[in-house]
């Protein structure tokens, strides 16, 4: 199964540090060796500051859809689903900014 290039956005509070945080994650299907090899990366912009988009590491899972994150108790929450087709919810903490999921 071939995952088209996705682009999916979230949008929440750091309950730590009292900033508001937009997080970008961009997956695109690269075809390298006549194989499909999937990249999904992750972006974060705090509101406020004077930085620009910053690259917070790979983001490992598959988004399916384009569906916007969902905040939930300081968290940012998608739908996903990994090549075998196993779905799960991935949630990424904004203060630690970084990914868990689970089923």
């Amino acid at each position: 199964m071939v995952f088209p290039n996705v682009m999916t956005f979230g949008f929440g509070l750091s309950s730590k540090a009292g900033e508001y945080k937009v997080v970008r994650i961009y997956q695109e299907v690269l075809e390298e060796n006549l194989m499909h090899v999937i990249r999904s990366d992750c972006h974060v912009y705090t509101l406020g500051s004077e930085r620009r988009w910053r690259y917070t590491g790979h983001a490992p899972f598959l988004y399916t859809c384009r569906e916007h994150g969902v905040f939930l108790n300081g968290n940012l929450h998608w739908w996903i689903r990994d090549p075998d087709g196993k779905e799960f919810i991935s949630c990424f903490d904004l203060d630690k900014e970084s990914f868990q999921h689970f089923p």
